[in-house]
């Protein structure tokens, strides 16, 4: 059964599925005075309003969990295919767990809010929820993740050039590519490119829902080439653990507003590694040409395979590749017996030039266009894309250079 507020003259349909007459009492409070909303209730849990809600268009979805547990979990899921088309999505929840916060970013869930709610809090949210939604012919945001099999593979190297080779080969429109180093301790992507990191964890690690875009903006470093970082100043003797809540919540709200996010993950698992892992559309396990390291990538395929994501699809990047034909080490055929059907390519060794670019701090290209490093790393990057840009799609929302010194 379904109840509807009596505004009529309204642009924006908001449905809110809950059994919770209270809450569906504040929510409707809070919206019945407003032209610029018309809400519809189901009051029903969420696993019954899967029939009723194919019948219906709503511009935003507000969906009551409950508990979150595991049958809250699966009706969530069954309510986003029963729309049929991407819809922005709140979700409200009792409390937030690990188990809901994955779900939620796999489904690219706009935002999330504790009960109880404050109704000024749900009014801003979808007023901020329309705002990212209503963007024209915004573009769904791609994640690509680098993580490294060792320590000092160049997986910071690979994940600068590739977000350089996705900028430039992107849509035009301001939208960009954003590089998110998620390694707080020892993260050295600004250090590279010689820009001030920004990110000020310690600000929203106790109050995830204060980053918004304007907070985003003050804490994003941007890059004379056009590429943004969000990047935390250095804590080398503090080993910290961030809640999941502060990464998802960061990820969500940089997807929002980029067309491209590339993610420098720390080799340490943190408790937010898995769901980081599970959000991303590409995952690039980073290695080199050692058999220690080759081992090693194996085995975190295999394992990403079997306990994070079955349908992730890892695949093992091997940078430094060299092919001497009369040198005793690995070849192209080892790799192949190794790594298998996960091993995507080699990127060349080009010391000098990374060396060149690290110290100036520009992007390879910057240095030598179309070098063998960039050439390898596109061929791996855009397999089996066409020449063409990505199709626009909307988006469900889960945000002079000087000389350096020698690294």
């Amino acid at each position: 059964m379904t109840e509807t507020s009596a505004n009529t003259e309204t642009a924006y349909r908001l449905v809110l599925i809950s059994p919770d007459a209270d809450l569906a009492n504040t929510v409707t409070n809070a919206f019945q005075a407003s032209k610029a909303f018309e809400l519809q209730v189901i009051a029903k849990p969420a696993a019954e309003a899967e029939d009723v809600l194919r019948s219906l268009e709503p511009r935003i979805l507000i969906i009551d969990l409950g508990s979150g547990g595991p049958d809250d979990l699966e009706a969530l899921g069954a309510c986003a295919d029963a729309l049929g088309a991407p819809v922005p999505t709140i979700v409200i929840a009792e409390r937030c767990e690990s188990a809901l916060v994955r779900r939620m970013m796999q489904l690219r869930i706009s935002d999330f809010i504790v009960k109880p709610i404050a109704v000024a809090d749900l009014i801003r949210t979808c007023v901020q929820v329309l705002g990212s939604a209503g963007e024209a012919e915004k573009v769904e945001a791609e994640i690509r993740t680098f993580l490294p099999a060792a320590g000092g593979v160049g997986t910071t190297t690979l994940v600068l050039e590739a977000a350089s080779l996705l900028n430039n080969k992107g849509l035009g429109d301001g939208k960009g590519t954003c590089v998110v180093d998620l390694n707080f301790q020892h993260g050295s992507c600004a250090d590279y490119l010689d820009i001030d990191p920004q990110f000020d964890v310690d600000e929203i690690e106790n109050n995830p829902e204060r980053l918004d875009r304007q907070l985003l903006e003050v804490m994003l470093s941007t890059h004379d080439s056009g590429l943004n970082v969000i990047a935390a100043p250095h804590q080398p003797s503090e080993l910290r653990s961030f809640k999941p809540e502060v990464v998802i919540r960061l990820l969500d709200l940089v997807s929002s507003y980029f067309e491209n996010v590339v993610i420098d993950m720390p080799r340490i698992w943190f408790p937010w590694t898995e769901t980081v892992l599970r959000g991303s559309d590409k995952l690039y396990v980073v290695a080199d040409m050692t058999v220690p390291c080759i081992r090693n990538a194996e085995r975190l395929v295999r394992a990403i395979e079997r306990q994070v994501a079955p349908e992730a699809k890892p695949g093992v990047i091997v940078n430094r590749f060299e092919q001497k034909m009369f040198d005793g080490g690995l070849k192209r055929a080892d790799l192949d017996g190794v790594l298998k059907d996960s091993f995507l390519g080699g990127v060349s060794n080009n010391y000098p030039l990374v060396r060149e670019a690290v110290d100036r701090g520009v992007p390879l290209q910057s240095v030598k266009p179309n070098s063998n490093i960039s050439t390898d790393l596109a061929d791996i990057l855009f397999a089996g894309q066409a020449d063409e840009v990505r199709e626009k799609k909307s988006l469900l929302g889960f945000l002079s250079k000087k000389p350096k010194r020698a690294a």
